[in-house]
């Protein structure tokens, strides 16, 4: 599935943000098939639905996480993770749980180009660091 997201709201190539999404439905579609619709919330699944929720910001929607604006700059971007690391810190109330709000900041920063890994989906490559 080809994402809309702004050239200008990253910092790494667009291929590396769609692979990290196909590996995030995979490993949703998985924990459905494996424990169903109803299965119990812990805080791996919740830190993934945090970066389901940060690659559907970046894919055109108006509105952030955590305030209003779409996607269009890499500032933008951070902005919006800074946001969500007061969340993350109990600074700030939000809709979204502690690692929801994690998962989320994971996933802007690493798509700004600010962390080279985003655990458990882009391992860092040792050849080649992010600006």
């Amino acid at each position: 599935m080809a994402l809309q997201i702004s050239p200008a709201a990253l910092g790494r190539p667009l291929a590396d943000v769609e692979r990290v999404q196909a590996r995030v439905l995979a490993w949703r579609r998985d924990r459905y098939e494996r424990l169903g619709a109803l299965a119990p919330e812990d805080d791996e699944a919740e830190r993934v639905s945090g970066i389901w929720v940060a690659l559907y910001w970046l894919d055109g929607q108006p509105v952030g996480p955590f305030s209003d604006g779409a996607a269009d700059s890499v500032d933008r971007v951070l902005r919006e993770a800074r946001l969500g690391e007061a969340v993350v810190k109990g600074n700030k109330p939000s809709r979204y749980t502690v690692y929801q709000a994690l998962g989320i900041v994971q996933a802007l920063r690493w798509a700004a180009g600010r962390y080279d890994e985003l655990p458990g989906f882009a391992p860092a490559d040792p050849h080649q660091r992010s600006a």
